[in-house]
């Protein structure tokens, strides 16, 4: 079995597909996705990456989209020659998104063979960019200004000196009059996000995604300026951070070390794309922004480590992975000084906010630990369905989420809710439940009814 076939493999043996093609009805009836008629979401992905045909034939389509296979062949052409060859995809070599990976990637050895597959789930790719959204809305002016323009220049984008000073004013008007539209819902709107993201292994698209115009893509002069234009781009570099992180533990060789700890292999990755960052990047600002979206993924890991710390226990603690970040920005030889107080003073401005918005977050936070144990984001979402009387609208969502989370904390959450909801009698949320775990069963491949079932009897079990 060589790197790809290993991929594929994983990927058809989730069940997920079959599952979905299940959820979805055929006619529409209830509201919707179906397979006459996709929700514009959809739509607009399937544009995207050029998908045609049947409905059902763009659903699958969906489904079989690689994201990392499209971020390594960005990749790949910024880097040394050598490296380049290193790293390009081969026989042994592969890479490929598995919605049952962990957040920070896995590098894994195939089985019976000396192929190595880098696999990163949906679900990270989905939460740095719109983690990256959030966090970065509410920066400074200079701080939003600086972003793009380091992406721009990193992209190759030309910008005059009018299209900045556009850029400039634009993004003072978005702060007098967007900013505080958003600033007080964007802490809790955080912490939900991370505590869906552990929940169900995705999140769902944030307010300021849902509510602000779609930001035009370039070479378009009206996305310069645009309120979630530095949003996007420190996105872009985040992915591309996780991406360069595990091609770190290739590069060295990790998989057949045995003299190392896991800690200082992760260490030792982090720093071999922390300096990849700033080889690649042709200007400052660009190694700037690089390394803002290095810290933008160790702080979404920081977030979900303090939603549950077992999410994590495959890495270091996040939070030390940002102060080797920080002692990096300050030896590295590749900064000019310029540059190293930029990152310096940026990263700074970002960690605070962050902060802020941690505290602005605590009566939420506290009321999810009080839930933590008969509630959660499934379950939330089920209960608000059922009391706006929209049932039909878990069975949109829930089809979505199958597509991009994760199967295995699915299964779970939706174990958990089938037992309190058979405990309370709640006839309404359990019809829902009941719904999915149907569609499961009538599925062509069985490997998700079975991983529901094994969840149900076991929190039955403990319940009883």
């Amino acid at each position: 079995m060589n790197a790809e076939e290993y991929i594929s493999i994983r990927k058809s043996s989730l069940g997920l597909q079959d599952w979905f093609l299940e959820l979805v009805p055929e006619d529409g009836r209830g509201g919707g996705s179906n397979l006459t008629t996709l929700p514009s979401d959809l739509l607009e992905q399937a544009r995207r990456f050029k998908l045609s045909g049947t409905t059902s034939e763009i659903l699958i389509g969906l489904l079989r989209n690689d994201l990392v296979r499209e971020a390594v062949d960005e990749l790949l052409p910024r880097l040394p020659g050598n490296l380049a060859t290193l790293l390009r995809p081969c026989e042994t070599l592969a890479y490929g998104m598995v919605n049952d990976a962990t957040f920070n990637g896995e590098v894994r050895r195939v089985p019976q063979s000396e192929a190595v597959a880098v696999v990163i789930p949906f679900g990270s790719f989905v939460a740095i960019s719109y983690f990256a959204l959030v966090q970065v809305f509410c920066g400074s002016n200079a701080l939003q200004a600086y972003v793009s323009e380091g992406g721009s220049e990193d992209l190759g984008i030309g910008e005059g000196s009018l299209l900045r000073l556009s850029r400039r004013l634009k993004l003072r008007v978005s702060q007098k009059f967007l900013h505080p539209r958003f600033r007080q819902s964007i802490p809790n709107e955080l912490l939900l996000m991370a505590e869906c993201y552990n929940d169900i292994g995705v999140i769902d698209p944030p307010t300021i995604m849902r509510e602000i115009s779609r930001l035009p893509l370039p070479p378009n002069p009206r996305r310069v300026g645009h309120p979630l234009e530095a949003g996007s781009i420190l996105g872009y570099f985040g992915q591309r951070f996780l991406l360069l992180h595990e091609c770190g533990h290739v590069v060295s060789n990790h998989i057949y070390q045995t003299d190392k700890d896991t800690s200082q292999k992760e260490f030792e990755a982090d720093r071999w794309a922390f300096e990849c960052c700033l080889r690649i990047s042709p200007t400052e600002k660009g190694k700037v922004t690089s390394l803002l979206g290095a810290w933008l993924v160790l702080n979404i890991a920081a977030a979900i480590e303090r939603r549950d710390v077992a999410a994590m226990e495959t890495h270091p603690l996040a939070d030390k992975r940002i102060d080797a970040l920080r002692q990096f920005i300050f030896e590295t030889p590749h900064l000019d000084d310029l540059a190293r107080r930029n990152a310096h003073n940026f990263l700074n401005e970002m960690s605070k906010r962050d902060q802020e918005y941690q505290r602005s977050a605590n009566y939420l936070l506290q009321i999810l630990e009080s839930t933590r144990l008969s509630s959660d984001t499934l379950g939330r979402f089920i209960e608000r369905c059922i009391h706006e009387q929209q049932p039909q609208s878990f069975k949109d969502q829930f089809p979505r989420w199958v597509l991009l989370g994760a199967p295995s904390a699915l299964c779970e959450s939706l174990a958990r809710a089938r037992v309190r909801y058979e405990r309370e009698e709640n006839k309404p949320a359990l019809d829902l439940v009941e719904w999915a775990f149907d569609c499961a069963q009538r599925a062509p491949s069985q490997t998700v009814f079975q991983a529901l079932s094994e969840a149900y009897n076991r929190y039955r079990g403990s319940a009883s």
